[in-house]
């Protein structure tokens, strides 16, 4: 897991629905768990950074702390 500010492009990019809060970058195994991370978690998004990185972004404001914690 990483702190992962989120730069001017990947703002406008998001639009809207870019949080203002702290990002994290967490590692994931793969492309098919990346996959079901933003399709199960809320607070997981990607960026067109990431297209091709198996990590997701995680709106610490909207996570449950003991789950990624692992």
């Amino acid at each position: 897991m990483w702190d992962r500010p989120l730069r001017k492009k990947e703002l406008a990019e998001l639009g809207d629905a870019a949080p203002d809060r702290p990002v994290l970058g967490v590692r994931v195994a793969d492309q098919v768990e990346k996959d079901a991370v933003l399709a199960e978690h809320e607070s997981a998004f990607t960026i067109d950074h990431f297209r091709n990185f198996d990590a997701v972004l995680i709106d610490l404001d909207h996570i449950d702390v003991a789950r990624w914690a692992n």
